[in-house]
C-alpha cells in the first residue's frame, strides 16, 4: 500500500514538471519575441558628441587698444563690468594738448569778439551811409529847385529889360529905369551862377564822402574777413587738438562687458598698439562647436535638437541645456567641421551662460531601429577603423 502511494507521488512531480517546463517555455518564447519586436521594429536616437565645443555670445570679443603712447592717468577696467558704449576705460596724460587748446580757444573767443564789434561797426557805416545818401539826395533836390528858380527870376529880368529898352526907343520910358532893369539881369544871372557852382560843390563834396565812406566800409569788411579766415584757422586747430586728445581717452565702443583686463595702475606708462582689455559684447549666448567631419557632414542638420553639457558642472547634478542646430559648415575647416547651437531659454536651469566656457554638445543626428545600428557598427568594422572614429551612443526614444 505505502509503495501505491510512492508510485503516485512520482507520477504527480512528474506531471507538476511538465507544466513548469511548457511555462517556462512560453515565457522564453515571449521575452525572445519581445527582444526580437524590440530589435526590429523599436526606434532609438542616435547621438553624435562634438570634439570640442565652447560658449560664446553672438559678436566676437573685441580688444581694446592704446591708439598712443602716454602714463596712465584714471583706469577702470574691472574684470566682468558690464560697460556703455562711450564709457571712458583709461585715460592716459594729455596736459600739453589740454593747454594748447585752453589758449586757442582764448584765442578764438577774442576772434569771435572783434566780430561782432565789426560787425556792429560795418551795420552802423551802412545806416549811417544810406541816411547821409538820402540827405544828400534831398538837398540835391533843393539845389535843383533854387537853381531852377534863379534861371526863371534871370529869365524874367531879362524879359523885364527888353521891353524897358523897346520903351525908351518910343520914349515912354528913361535911360535910368532901363540901366537898372540891365544891372538887375547882371545881378540875377550872377545869383544863378553862384547856386550853380555851390550845387555842384555840394554834389562833389557828396560824392567824396560816400567815396570815403565806402572806403572805410570796405576796410572793415576786409578787418572782417581776416578775422573769420582766422577764426576758421582757430577752429579746425582746436578740432585736431580734441581729436588728439580724444586718442589718450580710451572709450568703449559698444555696450558689453569686460572678459580681459590688463593690470594697469595710475602712472605707468603704455605704449601705442598695446591691448588693455577685451569688451564681449551684449547679446544672447550660443554654442559654437567642432564635429569630426565624418560625424558631421550629411548628419549634423539644422533644425536637430541637442544636449549642452558643460564642462566642470556633472551633469547627473546640473543636468545640462538644450540647443537646436542653427548652421553647419558646408566643408571641413583643419580636419573639423564647425557647427552653430542656438541655447533655448530654460527658466530653471541653474548652469551658468558665460563667454568662454568649455562644453560639450551631444547632437541627436537620427532615429532608427537597433537592428539598423548594429549592422551599421558591424558595416563599419569590417571597412576597417576610420582616422577619427565616430563616438555613437543609443539611447530609447521617451
Amino acid at each position: 500500500m505505502h509503495e501505491g502511494s510512492f508510485l503516485n507521488s512520482v507520477r504527480a512531480l512528474r506531471t507538476g514538471d511538465a507544466v513548469v517546463v511548457r511555462v517556462m517555455a512560453v515565457l522564453g518564447v515571449l521575452v525572445v519575441a519581445t527582444l526580437a519586436s524590440w530589435f526590429l521594429l523599436a526606434e532609438v536616437i542616435l547621438y553624435e558628441p562634438s570634439v570640442q565645443a565652447q560658449l560664446e555670445v553672438g559678436g566676437a570679443a573685441r580688444p581694446v587698444v592704446a591708439s598712443v603712447e602716454g602714463q596712465v592717468l584714471t583706469v577702470g577696467l574691472q574684470l566682468g563690468r558690464e560697460v556703455r558704449a562711450g564709457e571712458l576705460l583709461v585715460e592716459l596724460d594729455s596736459t600739453a594738448l589740454r593747454l594748447q587748446s585752453t589758449e586757442n580757444r582764448a584765442r578764438l573767443g577774442a576772434v569771435e569778439a572783434r566780430c561782432e564789434v565789426l560787425r556792429a561797426e560795418i551795420g552802423a557805416a551802412q545806416q549811417s551811409a544810406q541816411g547821409e545818401a538820402l540827405m544828400s539826395r534831398l538837398a540835391s533836390d533843393m539845389a535843383r529847385v533854387e537853381n531852377e528858380r534863379a534861371e526863371l527870376l534871370v529869365k524874367l529880368a531879362e524879359a523885364e529889360a527888353r521891353r524897358t529898352a523897346q520903351l525908351q526907343a518910343s520914349g515912354f520910358a528913361a535911360e535910368a529905369e532901363q540901366s537898372r532893369s540891365l544891372l538887375e539881369v547882371q545881378q540875377l544871372r550872377a545869383s544863378a551862377e553862384s547856386r550853380r557852382l555851390a550845387r555842384e560843390g555840394a554834389e562833389m563834396a557828396v560824392h567824396t564822402q560816400a567815396s570815403t565812406r565806402q572806403q572805410a566800409l570796405m576796410r572793415l569788411k576786409r578787418e572782417l574777413a581776416e578775422l573769420e579766415g582766422e577764426r576758421g584757422s582757430l577752429e579746425a586747430t582746436l578740432q585736431r587738438l580734441d581729436y588728439l586728445v580724444s586718442r589718450y581717452q580710451i572709450r568703449a565702443q559698444f555696450d558689453g562687458t569686460l572678459g580681459e583686463v590688463a593690470s594697469l595702475r595710475a602712472g605707468e606708462t603704455v605704449r601705442a598698439g598695446e591691448v588693455l582689455a577685451s569688451i564681449i559684447p551684449l547679446g544672447s549666448v550660443r554654442v559654437l562647436a567642432q564635429f569630426a567631419p565624418q560625424a558631421a557632414l550629411g548628419r549634423v542638420r539644422v533644425g536637430q535638437r541637442a544636449h549642452v553639457y558643460l564642462d566642470g558642472f556633472p551633469r547627473t547634478q546640473y543636468g545640462g541645456l538644450v540647443a537646436t542646430v542653427s548652421a553647419v559648415a558646408s566643408q571641413a575647416r583643419d580636419g573639423q567641421v564647425r557647427v552653430e547651437l542656438d541655447i533655448e531659454e530654460e527658466g530653471g536651469s541653474m548652469l551658468p551662460r558665460q563667454h568662454g566656457l568649455p562644453c560639450t554638445a551631444v547632437v541627436e543626428v537620427e532615429s532608427t531601429s537597433p537592428m539598423r545600428a548594429l549592422l551599421r557598427a558591424a558595416g563599419a568594422l569590417l571597412d576597417g577603423p576610420r582616422p577619427e572614429p565616430v563616438r555613437t551612443t543609443l539611447g530609447m526614444t521617451q
